[in-house]
């Protein structure tokens, strides 16, 4: 880009450098063409025109305002004056632009450049300002140069307004990152201590549900052996009373047989005697009694054998002399627990029935196996409407054996199942049910290296599969 006043110069004998008058720092003389000066004037940058030694030929009229308003300036330079001595005079902290422009315009002056651009600094005492200097050849006069400064104050304020926002937004920015990274750092935290608490409260929950089960075992134990000792004695000597009277009886109706022959003689000789007597054969039914007498103590000593049974069961199930690991058969514990629960299953109108496989023996602590199955019992009978049914199923599996417990009953929603387990989940009405059998008989059976599931359909019941393996349970995990 070059500098040209191409439409000033058409006069005749009208060049740069022709002689005349020197011109002054207010613009005029005959350092160029009047035209040529006319149009300098109009334009608002600090424009000087400057020959090949450096030697400024002419200014405009905004050049020669700033110098008399800024006295001791290096735009302080009038016609006549060498803007390259100026250049090279300046010191302290303008020192490097000035180098810069000394170099820029005489490589223009040169002709090794074809335009310098170059923004500085030039504060006064009142206030801050910038320019940019733009120096040009002059097109058609070698080694004549234009310089021309432009003020750019407000576009470099505003760029340090702009710098200032930049980095306030980036100390900004940090902070925020910084608050971010704390914010994390408490969210991390208080996601630990919500994991520690929610561990804690599973952990408190499941030592309550082994208190409830060690209270109910120690409880069922209590009540065990006092049924058994209360029972037993009257039960013992009842038995013996009935073997006894079974015994007695039989002479009894010999010995009525013989009195019932001697009704011919009685006739004979007391017919009075045999009136009395058979108003009393008739008013006690002696014949009925003795044809009835004998079944009846039959059924008398198959319902004593009942209670017997029933007590026996309760000790089989409490397992009450069986409180260390032992090899037993599941299913004598399953008929015991089933024996247990038949009360309930005819209150309920429900049918229960066995399908136990032959199993192998297996290492278990029998009583809490027995409670486990005695839970999923009252479960599924509970579940179940009048007339439904219950199955319990043994079988053998690979190096364990396999206790089912289905049922046709209500079944279990998919929105609760997972909670099932859970210890104190119940969806029994208040009083009915403390939340304890599935979470307590779940621990059971993990205890045992083994696992509790279930299948259930809403409307068409559950089936709950016990998987026991044959490897003896860790001593230290005792479920009683």
């Amino acid at each position: 880009m070059s500098f040209s006043f191409s439409g000033a110069l058409e006069g005749p004998g009208e060049e740069w450098g022709a002689s005349g008058s020197g011109q002054d720092r207010s613009g005029g003389g005959s350092g160029i063409p009047p035209d040529a000066q006319k149009i300098l004037d109009t334009l608002g940058a600090h424009i000087a025109v400057v020959e090949r030694s450096g030697r400024i030929a002419a200014v405009n009229r905004a050049w020669s305002r700033f110098a008399d308003e800024n006295a001791g300036l290096p735009e302080h330079t009038g016609v006549g004056t060498n803007y390259l001595d100026v250049c090279r005079r300046v010191e302290g902290r303008d020192v490097e632009d000035a180098g810069k422009s000394l170099a820029g315009l005489l490589a223009i002056l040169d002709g090794s450049r074809p335009e310098f651009h170059l923004e500085y600094p030039c504060h006064s005492p009142t206030e801050r300002r910038w320019f940019l200097l733009h120096a040009s050849p002059v097109s058609g006069s070698p080694g004549w140069a234009v310089t021309a400064h432009l003020t750019i104050t407000e576009r470099r304020l505003a760029e340090e307004v702009v710098r200032r926002s930049v980095d306030e937004l980036a100390r900004s920015n940090e902070e925020h990152r910084r608050l971010a990274a704390q914010l994390e750092v408490i969210a991390r935290s208080r996601k630990r201590a919500y994991e520690e608490v929610e561990a804690a409260y599973q952990q408190l929950k499941a030592a309550q549900s082994q208190l409830v089960q060690a209270e109910k075992r120690a409880s069922l134990g209590q009540l065990v052996a006092g049924i058994a000792h209360e029972i037993n004695n009257p039960l013992s000597f009842v038995t013996n009373n009935i073997h006894l009277l079974r015994r007695e009886f039989k002479g009894l109706a010999e010995l009525v047989a013989f009195y019932q022959a001697a009704d011919e003689t009685l006739a004979e000789h007391r017919p009075d005697l045999l009136a009395h007597l058979e108003e009393v054969k008739h008013r006690i039914e002696l014949g009925f009694v003795v044809e009835s007498l004998d079944g009846l103590m039959d059924r008398t000593g198959r319902g004593l054998m009942r209670i017997h049974s029933i007590v026996a069961s309760l000790r089989n199930f409490a397992r009450l002399d069986e409180a260390d690991l032992k090899e037993v058969d599941l299913n004598e514990g399953i008929r015991a627990t089933a024996g247990i629960v038949v009360g309930k299953v005819t209150d309920r109108g429900v049918e229960l029935q066995l399908e136990l496989a032959p199993l192998p023996p297996l290492p278990c602590y029998p009583g809490p196996i027995n409670q486990v199955v005695l839970n999923l019992l009252t479960n599924a009978i509970d579940a179940c409407p009048r007339g439904g049914k219950v199955v319990v199923r043994t079988c053998p599996f690979g190096n364990g054996v396999q206790i089912h417990v289905v049922d046709d009953g209500q079944g279990i929603g998919p929105e609760i199942r997972d909670r099932i387990f859970d210890p104190f989940f119940t969806t029994k009405p208040a009083g009915q049910g403390t939340g304890l059998g599935l979470s307590i008989s779940h621990g059971i059976v993990e205890s045992h290296g083994g696992r509790l599931e279930v299948e259930s359909t809403p409307g068409k019941g559950s089936h709950f599969t016990v998987w026991l393996p044959r490897s003896s349970p860790p001593l230290q995990q005792h479920p009683g």
